[in-house]
Order: C-alpha cells, then sequence, then structure tokens
C-alpha cells in the first residue's frame, strides 16, 4: 500500500506540473488535468486511513511445548478493525500545504521573497486558490466582492511571491477585510461573517510572510488589531483564540445508513417533529422572503442585529447551485430555514450551513429537528463527504446540539497581531459591554430592527 500511495503522489507531482504548463500556454485541458488531479488526491487520502485503519487480519497465538500443549488449541483470528469515527474525520481534512511545488532552477537560486497589497486581486488569485487543499469558496474574489458590494467595506488582497531575474512564482495569499466603526472599533479580519479564513500557502516560508505582510499593512493603516481565521495553528507566535471549534460529521454514501447511525433520542425526536403538517423546500431567490422572515425573526429575539436581505440575495446570485436556502414550512407557516453553501476543499465535497434559525413559535414542534435531518438526508444522497454544522463554543448549548447528531469538533485557531490594545478582542453577546444592548434589541419591533440591523451587523466580525 505504501508503493501505491508514493506512485500516487508522483502521479500527483507530474499533473501538477503539467496543470501549470496548461495554464501558462492558455490550454483548454488545464480543467480536466486539475479534475484527475483531484482524484488522485482523493485516492491518496483514502488509502492513507485505510492504512492507518488496518491490522493483521489474523493474530497467531504461540502454543505451550512439551506436556502442557494443547494439539487441538485452534489459532486466534482477530476481525480487521474498522476506523473509528475519529480516524474517517481526520482522513477527511485536508492538509494545511499542498505537496512539494517544484520551482525552476531561477526561483530556486533566487529565494527572494515579495509581498503585494492591493485593493484588487492580482493575477492567478482565483486560479491559486482553487488549486490549494485548505482552499474555501470564501478565499475566492466572487466571495470577497459579495461582501464589499453589499457592505461597502474597504478590502486588501495580499500576494507573497518567490521572485528571480527570470520570474516570479505565487507562493501565498491572505484576503482581509476592514470593518470601522465607533461602537466595535477598527480591525481587519481574514475573513469576516465566517469561520475560515487566513492564509493559503504553498509551504510554512511563505505563510510567515504573507502575515507579516498583512500585519504591517493592517499596523500602517491605523487599524487596532489584525484577526486570522482558521483551522491550523499558524506560524506567527500571536496571541491566539481556540474556544472555537467547528462542528463536521462525516457523512455515509445514503440517507438510510445515516437514519441508522442515530441514536434512538434523535430519532424520536425527528419523529415527532414529523407528525405535524410539514413541508420541505429547498431553492434559491424564490424562499428568500420566507428565508428572511423566520431568520430576522430569530435574530431580533436573539439580541443579535440581522444582516440585510440583500448580502443573502447576492450570495444566491453569484454563487448559482452552490447557494441555496432550506425553508420548513408547519402549517403553512415558515418555520424553520437554513442557508446552504456547498464547496470542495481539497478532495473533500463538503455542505456547510453558515446561518440557521427557527422561530420561536414552532420550538416546541421540533421543526429545527426535521429541518437538520431533511438537510442531512439530502446531503448523503448526493454525495457529500462531510456535513459541517458551523462554529460553536465549546459545550455550550449549541456544541451539544450538533453533538448529537454524531458531529465531532474540528479545532478553529484565530490568531491576532495586537497594534493599539494588549488583550484580545472579545466582541459577542455574553461581553457585559452589549448585554444592555441585547435586551433592548430583543424588545424591538421586527420592522424596526430589520431597518437597523444591517447598518450594525456589518461592523461585527
Amino acid at each position: 500500500m505504501t508503493e501505491q500511495i508514493q506512485a500516487l503522489t508522483d502521479e500527483s507531482k507530474k499533473l501538477s506540473r503539467l496543470i501549470g504548463e496548461a495554464k501558462k500556454q492558455g490550454l483548454d485541458t488545464a480543467d480536466e488535468l486539475i479534475a484527475r488531479k483531484k482524484a488522485v488526491q482523493a485516492s491518496i487520502a483514502e488509502l492513507k486511513a485505510k492504512m492507518a485503519s488496518e491490522q493483521p487480519d489474523q493474530v497467531s497465538v504461540k502454543q505451550p511445548t512439551g506436556s502442557e500443549a494443547a494439539p487441538s488449541a485452534p489459532a486466534v483470528t482477530k476481525a480487521k478493525r474498522q476506523p473509528s469515527e475519529l480516524e474517517r474525520l481526520q482522513a477527511l481534512i485536508p492538509p494545511v500545504y499542498p505537496e512539494p511545488v517544484e520551482l525552476t532552477e531561477a526561483a530556486q537560486s533566487s529565494g527572494r521573497y515579495r509581498c503585494d497589497v492591493s485593493q484588487t486581486p492580482p493575477a492567478g488569485w482565483d486560479d491559486f486558490v482553487r488549486q490549494h487543499p485548505r482552499a474555501t469558496l470564501y478565499h475566492e474574489s466572487v466571495w470577497l466582492k459579495t461582501v464589499v458590494d453589499t457592505m461597502g467595506h474597504e478590502i486588501a488582497y495580499v500576494a507573497c511571491y518567490l521572485e528571480s531575474a527570470a520570474e516570479e512564482q505565487l507562493q501565498a495569499v491572505l484576503p482581509m477585510i476592514r470593518q470601522k466603526s465607533r461602537l466595535f472599533g477598527d480591525i481587519w479580519t481574514s475573513i469576516p461573517l465566517v469561520n475560515y479564513g487566513g492564509a493559503l500557502a504553498l509551504d510554512k516560508n511563505a505563510e510567515k510572510h504573507v502575515l507579516k505582510a498583512a500585519a504591517d499593512f493592517a499596523r500602517s493603516s491605523g487599524a487596532r488589531h489584525l484577526e486570522v481565521r482558521g483551522y491550523h495553528k499558524q506560524p506567527t507566535g500571536w496571541p491566539e483564540r481556540t474556544d472555537k471549534v467547528n462542528m463536521w460529521l462525516p457523512l455515509p454514501a445514503d440517507s438510510e445508513t445515516l437514519w441508522k447511525g442515530f441514536s434512538s433520542k434523535v430519532r424520536s425526536q425527528i419523529r415527532k417533529g414529523q407528525q405535524n403538517e410539514y413541508e420541505s423546500r429547498i431553492g434559491g431567490m424564490e424562499l428568500l422572503d420566507d428565508y428572511y422572515r423566520v431568520f430576522s425573526e430569530n435574530m431580533r429575539d436573539l439580541g443579535t442585529p440581522v444582516y440585510g436581505k440583500s448580502f443573502f440575495a447576492g450570495i444566491l446570485t453569484n454563487f448559482g447551485s452552490s447557494a441555496r436556502l432550506i425553508v420548513i414550512y408547519c402549517k403553512g407557516e415558515p418555520a424553520s430555514c437554513g442557508f446552504l453553501v456547498a464547496q470542495e476543499t481539497g478532495a473533500v465535497k463538503l455542505l456547510e450551513i453558515p446561518w440557521a434559525s427557527t422561530r420561536q413559535a414552532f420550538n416546541s414542534l421540533n421543526m429545527n429537528m426535521v429541518m437538520y435531518w431533511e438537510i442531512l438526508s439530502h446531503a448523503a444522497d448526493t454525495g457529500f463527504d462531510v456535513f459541517d454544522f458551523g462554529r460553536s463554543s465549546k459545550d455550550a448549548g449549541t456544541y451539544r446540539f450538533k453533538k448529537q447528531w454524531g458531529a465531532m469538533p474540528v479545532q478553529l485557531y484565530w490568531h491576532y497581531a495586537l497594534f493599539q490594545a494588549d488583550e484580545l478582542p472579545a466582541i459577542n453577546n455574553n461581553n457585559p459591554k452589549f448585554k444592555l444592548l441585547v435586551a433592548i434589541w430583543q424588545r424591538l419591533p421586527l420592522c424596526f430592527a430589520n431597518r437597523l440591523g444591517p447598518a450594525i451587523v456589518k461592523y461585527i466580525p
């Protein structure tokens, strides 16, 4: 099996070179080569997971000799151990850096890094992002443009190159968005509103350079701090927060297997909700009004300002089938909703739910459980590898809710370059500074909350 992995690794490296050559020459074969490389990477991940979990099929037990020998004693057979859920999850998490990229002799002899910061994506940005194993949809320029266009923020694309006299090669990228207000301060975040961000780099050295360039630029702009989000520990030595995790559920090949894996308690709660008169719809812009009705009402009840409807409309418009809405109707009323984002990170096909809500009037009818079952069964039956329940604080109520479905924590690391403060920021509903504002917000009429919310929430990272 080791030989198979090495052969596939060699093939992947060869494909990387062919992809680079095809893109330089503008050949149509680049997309086909990228697809082949993803298939090879998926095979490597599968073999590594299998290799980690396999044990010998039989364990021979040495029999006693002489007069104590038992001539009829059978060999002890030990069943092959199946990979645990945790091992399955770890096999799905993409590597921090791609396989080593072969550099030209000129680039190797130079070894000089240069970092640029611009307000528009530099040439090759999206191609670099899409080929990186840790890339997310949120690193792509179309997502960043959507945020800027709907919220009016300042943006910076930080790019790191390895340069020589003959050429320069993109080695790392880091997008960041500035949010500046009197209430929350002046901050840069990579990336706000979502859980994933930070640098995508070919190696640790390039990552260090692009992070330093981002921090230098943020400091020179007069910001209080730079926050970099991701799910690996970055090589900066900056202060970090590790109180948040993302909850990932590895999915089986079909919804029937998924159902059998749930506890009897979870199945009972789903059935209780299904006893009500309900309808599930998955779609796009045609569901936005009903989605927003549920989402905005729940956000007001939680004391949290709501995103503007134009923000969600912009995502639906720009991402097509990669962004979908689900709305659960109970007795003809929109009761529960979720915003779904489909993406591939490395060779893993992942479905994420960044935003979800249920109206309080329908909590006792278990519409939330029905919605998650509808999403999970859809994800399993349509070939997704992982369902990402989103971010939770460790051992919080939302953490326990997601864990009951079988989801497991993936550690989040949020690093901070502090410029005008000594303590890590705490912008959340549990901060005593905001408790009074939360209580006031919960009492606002929904029409006022929806009108005021977008102007406030766009400054909350």
